[in-house]
């Protein structure tokens, strides 16, 4: 709301364009995350919707529509860009108008079973129509996808969708088209790398011939088994189609994909295709995707045993030292948040404890390169999520509307906030404690609370996250990789009735 502030804005972007002469779009929207303004001035801007709904959609739409117009004196060949999402998920439906410079990047969480404008799908229709809706207000939107969000190198037979998706945008006008991606290293590519050249492809000409393009691949990648390659990726494709509701990218999902009549048909389609190519490179790579094929097949076979049970017993709270030895039978494995099986090394742990006024986390995390932990010295958001740490969520019960979060790393520098929605009040004072240890081969976190400081009566939920700061973030957690703010799917925790006081 601050007119000052604003106009520091505009003038820092006339000054770098200036500098940066073939620019011809410039980005304004937030940081990720929730935490607004609550001055009387920024406050008076929200609509009754957003007052209720905790958004921020008339705010946004006061400061997008000014700096678009500010800008479009200053700098007209210049485009203003801002996201639909998240808190300020609608904010074009605030205004009657907005200057033409505007562009909206329009985020979409969607299904993956079914193409955005599918009519049948109960996700995907309403996503569709606020595009087109966006779309009739706004000359420049682009789509903000997330084909490759959450699903690593899980099997991702979603070409068809990716192509229909393309020739839906193109009939709304949609501007250009974005997909988050991990870098070159990402193993997310073993698997979408075929989806998201569909999409260029698409991108380039949306009346490719999809077939064709699916057989020049498969005979460019698979020479002679490029027959039965082919029907191995339409047998995957078929198996997504063939699932019940829709495809949200939750990795428990596999195993409605790859059921027992999937897997016998895709190893009997490998085997052919084995058997057609000797030696060399295109050997090469049909073993390369039945390593692919095995791994998840084994997945499916293996996730039942490392299933968390609903409801856990505590340990007493008198036992829970930060020398304790671990209880072998009743500490829980943190898994990966894509295979849901523990990781081979590096793996983690949690144990709960409780008595009649607290309960307590005792997590273990083992390492085999602690001279490459990071660890940042400092109470803060951005010192804890920027060094290796582990986060805990803590709720009353599994319908509860307010989460306890907590983010310690191995020196026991932390930060907590009570979690309500878009509400994160990271100024919560809590009566909690956390001590480390630092070992050889790895670092454990001691953590307990009051249970009046979380509501927790006759039990508590949680949910435990650990995040490994190396090349790429490697993530574990309980239950399913981490339940994180799905408070529906943490753990129950029984507790004994509090003392009489």
């Amino acid at each position: 709301s601050n007119p000052q502030m604003r106009a520091q804005i505009c003038d820092a972007i006339e000054a770098w364009v200036a500098e940066h002469p073939s620019v011809r779009v410039v980005g304004i929207a937030p940081n990720d995350g929730y935490g607004w303004c609550e001055c009387e001035a920024c406050r008076a801007l929200d609509t009754d919707e957003d007052r209720a709904a905790g958004t921020i959609n008339g705010r946004t739409a006061d400061f997008v529509h000014d700096i678009c117009a500010q800008m479009l004196e200053r700098c007209p060949d210049v485009l203003i860009g801002h996201y639909a999402y998240s808190s300020f998920l609608d904010f074009v439906s605030v205004r009657d108008s907005f200057p033409p410079n505007l562009m909206v990047g329009c985020t979409l969480s969607r299904c993956y079973r079914h193409a955005i404008d599918d009519e049948d799908c109960p996700v995907n229709r309403p996503l569709h129509e606020r595009l087109r809706k966006l779309r009739e207000r706004v000359e420049h939107v682009t789509v903000y996808e997330y084909y490759m969000h959450n699903w690593g190198d899980l099997p991702a037979p979603m070409w068809r969708v990716v192509a229909n998706d393309m020739r839906a945008y193109h009939r709304l006008g949609v501007a250009g088209f974005l997909t988050e991606a991990g870098g070159i290293n990402s193993p997310a590519w073993e698997s979408f790398h075929l989806p998201v050249y569909v999409a260029a492809r698409c991108m380039l000409d949306v009346e490719t011939d999809l077939q064709a393009l699916l057989d020049d691949y498969c005979a460019r990648r698979f020479g002679p088994a490029a027959v039965p390659m082919g029907q191995y990726l339409e047998t995957l494709r078929r198996a997504v189609g063939g699932m019940e509701g829709c495809l949200r990218h939750r990795p428990c999902e596999l195993d409605l994909m790859l059921t027992k009549d999937t897997r016998r048909r895709g190893e009997e389609l490998l085997a052919q295709a084995g058997a057609l190519t000797g030696e060399g490179a295109y050997a090469s790579e049909v073993e390369h995707e039945r390593s692919h094929f095995n791994r998840w097949s084994s997945m499916v076979h293996s996730r039942q045993q490392y299933a968390a049970p609903g409801t856990v017993t505590p340990l007493p709270l008198d036992a829970l030292t930060i020398d304790a030895s671990p209880d072998e039978e009743r500490r829980l494995v943190l898994l990966d948040r894509i295979s849901l099986l523990p990781p081979e090394c590096n793996r983690s742990w949690v144990t709960p404890y409780a008595d009649e006024e607290r309960v307590g986390l005792l997590i273990d995390c083992s390492e085999e390169r602690m001279d490459e932990v990071v660890i940042h010295r400092e109470h803060s958001t951005g010192a804890t999520c920027s060094s290796d740490n582990v986060e805990i969520f803590l709720a009353p019960a599994r319908d509860s509307a307010i989460v306890y979060h907590f983010i310690i790393n191995p020196e026991g520098y932390r930060c907590a906030s009570e979690c309500e929605g878009t509400r994160w009040n990271w100024s919560w004072p809590s009566d909690h404690t956390v001590e480390t240890e630092l070992r050889a081969d790895g670092w454990r976190v001691l953590f307990t609370i009051a249970r009046s400081d979380i509501g927790a009566t006759d039990a508590f939920c949680f949910s435990v996250a650990r995040n490994r700061h190396r090349k790429v973030w490697g993530i574990t957690g309980i239950p399913e990789g981490g339940a994180f703010f799905r408070v529906e799917s943490y753990l129950q925790v029984t507790l004994a009735s509090p003392a009489t006081r």
